[in-house]
């Protein structure tokens, strides 16, 4: 019998063991036993029964690496023993992380007081795991079930352990995000990876030296996402930095980063990971490195640029994405990187070619650039397998100074490791990306050494990657002319897919220096919401957004299409552009213009028979519409966000003071070109101009002039269904059909509100007194029918007592500054009508807010105080589950004190939980915080956690100060105990 304690010395005691190794060492008997390994323990099976051996004398950590090949056998056999649901939970919770994306990476971990984390794990996470030890020793099989008799087989390989001493330096890879306090706080405890919205990631384990960098599909990690208008792949590698250079332990579409020292023998040498940073555009990932003699050192950085630049739409339309590589140091050292097929497709099957290319750039004087293109030998048009899209051509690019080398993965990558240098060579066979997997590589010398044999002085060098994916078109879309195969807005300025590349290339510094500047504005405005945490939200949440959309259209009528990730393949979905509009709102209002024109565009043909709003234009790529008008049936909700956001853009136009932040006062009028819905400025450096001058009022006014009759069909539609909405569905689709909603029904009282305000910006004096007094009646029967009988909450129903719910949507009333006396920070210039009166009764007999009554605004931001869970504030009384975005808008207009309460919550979600995908917006606010059935994640929603920064910049900054009384101490609360939640026959 061996002791998991046993089989652990047994793989740590050597430099280098070969699974034969391990396996004779493990079964020096001479019967064949089968084994699990158990979270706390090694059952061994003998004859016919099985035994358990504990392992907790095992006192310091190692790392033993499960690979998971490709294929998928059927299998029996009575001598197998399962690890089921239950067991696999618990192997979760003490050591072990399983990952299952295109392969899979077993770590065995332990370290006192240590909860190890998953890495990723598949969907259906409680599949069965079966291992096996065979009587040759040769091998230990492990499989993976996968249901109906499918079973994947796992290949064994082992990584590198630590001697006691170095145990403080074991960490543990937490799941594929980066959270606030792994950033800041929990370097010595775990590691963080840093994703990017379109597109870029790293991930790292502190001196285990396992690194992950790739593409990704969303903003935090590319595990399982998709980034449209971005560059596309997934990230499923685990590197290993040792021996010279970086061991192959899996595939996956990614980058592959190696490193390798110059000099002679073979001796392992662990870079040492420092930490990281990151903004809303950046990753840095830095590592130290350890020559053969002690006073050589050097560092790496890895630095992640995907920049977004909302000060100029010229270059936030190009779909690529940066890679740059920093050293310093005194000795000399190699650089590798390479990428793969799955960068280009869904489908391991599919067949790829590619090309090699290399030639001086358009602009004379600059350094010549080498690339490799690829794509599917047979694309398939607006096809997506996985959410990985079948056309189009990705372009890996970097300097002449590079080498080159394409050729199957597995030999490139030893050869590197073993020679440090690449050969200038293209392999000609083309093949499938699973067949001798085929991967298209750069390497760098660096020559850091000094002039003599024993110099200290650090030496600096870099080198700087690109990675695109060109797709040409992008979608195809119903407009008003009929079905239109739209093309990339970057193709308004280049006439093929190498100048714009070459042009980005050589933009880096300026592109850069934009983004930076967005960044720091960022920061500053988060931070003073009084929370770090906040900040570091925000600016991991930004790429998410931006991750999901693909810039189209042209410099005279720019549009974006934004997909729906992971829920479903819908795009231009409106109830996922309201959430996410908070960041368009407050990164670059005219984005948001441009994501609504297209749904304006395409009902104001006819090509949409009902008389509310339509859900979505399609499933993406193709958004052909509904000519039947069989779309999701979210009537009133998507009504309602459609004039919320109208009014909001209208409103962003602002007054006196300069509402736009990172945006400033680049740019002039003069540059801007005619026609359209803000057309692009022609300018050489491409600088968008600055918003809210007198030419974009204009075109405001006729925008709404344009689309006016159908603001006010939506409109007409809310008159009669918002008072008392009908049995149908919120955007809050997964918690079902529901009539009476309170929530609901506020959105569409707002939405009313804000056609009041649309009609004012035209004129349209009858109109916006008729909306007005609607609202105004509306309003207060609201409060009558939604709030409960002891008047300390709103109910989900009007009829369903006993219930609570979050009324997320009472944000939109702050945003469109209804609660301040008068709008004299509209862009019109329009103030409210002097015979207006405040409505509602509140403290002292009068409301201090002039259309929801402030009673309301103190009542739910009590009432979120007192149901807050662990892990934050719940949707509503049916569940414990909650959504990112929704608490971000109710947080933004709650006291500071619960703002700070839900801010932290949702800070010690994204640092303890066990969810591993891209940041996802729906979970458990208790237990462990898992998915709680809809896996939602990488979705662009995540655009709701700048509601506070959008309410900041509302009416010249006064909507957040119109909130103030929200902070006042209410003596009848001082006594009252914290968390108490009240009897059901007092609701």
């Amino acid at each position: 019998m061996i002791t998991l304690a046993q089989l652990m010395d047994l793989v740590c005691t050597s430099d280098a063991l070969t699974i034969a190794d391990i396996v004779e060492n493990i079964l020096h008997r001479d019967d064949e036993d089968d084994f699990y390994l158990g979270a706390e323990s090694l059952w061994v099976k003998s004859g016919e029964s099985w035994t358990r051996e504990a392992a907790r004398e095992l006192g310091w950590g190692c790392r033993y690496l499960v690979m998971m090949e490709d294929a998928v056998e059927e299998t029996e056999g009575s001598e197998w023993i399962k690890a089921n649901a239950d067991q696999r939970r618990d192997l979760r919770e003490q050591k072990i992380m399983m990952a299952t994306l295109v392969h899979v990476y077993l770590f065995l971990l332990y370290e006192e007081g240590h909860r190890p984390r998953w890495l990723v794990r598949d969907k259906a996470w409680g599949e069965d795991l079966e291992f096996k030890i065979d009587d040759s020793g040769e091998e230990v099989e492990i499989w993976i079930v996968k249901g109906r008799g499918r079973k994947v087989k796992v290949d064994i390989g082992i990584g590198p352990c630590f001697p006691p001493e170095r145990k403080s330096s074991l960490h543990v890879l937490r799941s594929g995000r980066a959270f606030p306090n792994n950033a800041r706080n929990d370097v010595e405890e775990g590691t963080s990876c840093f994703g990017a919205g379109s597109c870029l990631c790293g991930c790292v384990v502190a001196d285990s030296t396992c690194a992950a960098a790739g593409g990704a599909e969303s903003v935090f990690e590319s595990l399982a996402g998709e980034c449209e208008g971005g560059t596309v792949g997934t990230v499923a590698h685990v590197l290993y930095w040792g021996k010279g250079g970086i061991v192959d332990n899996g595939g996956g579409a990614g980058e592959w980063i190696s490193v390798s020292v110059a000099g002679e023998g073979t001796q392992v040498t662990f870079p040492t990971y420092l930490g990281s940073s990151y903004d809303a555009s950046t990753t840095n990932l830095t590592y130290s490195i350890q020559g053969g003699v002690k006073y050589e050192n050097a560092s790496v950085i890895l630095s992640f640029i995907s920049p977004i630049t909302p000060t100029s739409t010229f270059r936030q339309s190009m779909p690529a994405s940066y890679i740059k590589i920093y050293v310093e140091g005194n000795f000399d050292l190699s650089i590798y990187i390479d990428i793969n097929g799955q960068w280009v497709s869904g489908d391991d099957e599919s067949r790829i070619q590619w090309e090699f290319s290399e030639g001086q750039t358009q602009d004379l004087g600059s350094p010549s650039l080498k690339t490799w293109k690829f794509k599917r030998s047979e694309e398939q048009l607006l096809t997506e397998k996985n959410d990985r899209a079948e056309w189009g051509t990705l372009h890996f690019t970097g300097p002449a100074e590079a080498n080159h080398e394409s050729g199957t993965a597995f030999n490139m990558r030893n050869r590197f490791k073993n020679t440090g240098a690449l050969r200038n060579a293209t392999d000609g066979n083309f093949r499938n990306i699973n067949q001798d997997e085929p991967v298209f590589a750069f390497s760098k010398d660096f020559k850091l050494k000094g002039t003599t044999s024993k110099s200290k002085a650090l030496s600096q060098d870099s080198i700087l990657f690109t990675i695109a994916h060109i797709q040409d078109p992008v979608v195809q879309f119903a407009a008003a002319r009929g079905l239109t195969l739209m093309r990339p807005l970057w193709a308004s300025w280049f006439e093929t897919a190498d100048a714009m590349i070459s042009h980005h290339y050589l933009d880096f510094e300026k592109s850069s220096k934009l983004a930076a500047e967005y960044s720091e504005q960022l920061a500053v405005d988060a931070l003073k919401s009084g929370s770090e945490d906040y900040k570091d939200i925000v600016a991991l949440s930004a790429r998410q957004v931006m991750g999901a959309t693909s810039f189209s259209g042209t410099a005279e009528n720019p549009l974006i299409f934004l997909k729906e990730i992971s829920s479903n393949g819908d795009f231009q979905t409106v109830d996922v552009i309201f959430p996410a509009f908070p960041f368009f709102l407050y990164t670059n209002p005219r984005w948001l213009a441009y994501l609504l024109e297209p749904l304006l565009e395409h009902q104001l043909s006819g090509q949409y028979p009902n008389k509310y709003s339509m859900h979505d234009i399609g499933t993406f790529p193709i958004g052909n519409g509904y000519a039947d008008g069989h779309d999701e049936y979210m009537p009133l909700e998507e009504c309602g966000n459609m004039l919320i956001m109208g009014l909001a853009l209208v409103n962003s136009l602002g007054g006196t003071s300069d509402l736009l932040g990172p945006l400033g006062s680049l740019g002039d009028l003069a540059d801007v070109g005619p026609g359209g819905v803000f057309p692009l400025s022609s300018r050489i450096d491409r600088v968008d101009s600055a918003w809210g001058g007198t030419r974009d009022k204009k075109q405001v006014y006729s925008w709404l002039k344009k689309s006016y009759r159908l603001w006010k069909q939506w409109t007409g539609y809310l008159v009669e269904e918002a008072l008392i909405p009908a049995n149908q569905l919120s955007t809050d689709d997964f918690a079902g059909w529901l009539a009476n909603q309170t929530n609901l029904a506020l959105k569409g009282i707002i939405g009313i509100r804000a056609m009041s305000g649309l009609s004012e910006a035209l004129d349209e004096k009858k109109d916006a007194e008729y909306y007005r007094d609607i609202s105004d009646d509306y309003i207060e029967k609201w409060e009558e029918y939604g709030i409960s009988k002891d008047g300390t909450h709103a109910k989900i129903s009007y009829t369903w007592y006993g219930s609570w719910t979050t009324i997320y949507n009472l944000f939109a009333d702050s945003l469109l500054c209804f609660h301040l006396p008068d709008t004299s920070s509209s862009p019109m210039g329009l103030h409210k009508p002097e015979t207006q009166k405040p409505i509602g009764h509140g403290r002292k007999g009068k409301s201090r807010t002039y259309f929801v009554d402030e009673k309301i605004y103190k009542m739910q931001s009590d009432w979120y105080h007192n149901v807050m869970q662990k892990y934050g504030l719940p949707l509503d009384s049916r569940h414990l589950y909650t959504k990112s975005d929704w608490q971000f808008f109710a947080a933004a207009v709650a006291s500071k004190k619960v703002r700070e309460e839900i801010v932290q919550s949702i800070a010690r979600w994204v640092n303890e939980t066990v969810t591993d995908r891209p940041l996802t917006d729906l979970y458990e606010t208790e237990g462990e915080g898992d998915f709680p059935g809809p896996h939602f994640f990488a979705r662009p929603v995540v655009g709701g956690h700048f509601a506070f920064l959008a309410l900041g910049r509302a009416c010249d900054g006064r909507a957040v100060e119109g909130l103030d009384f929200l902070n006042e101490v209410d003596v009848d609360l001082e006594d009252r105990e914290e968390s108490v939640l009240p009897q059901v026959d007092e609701l």
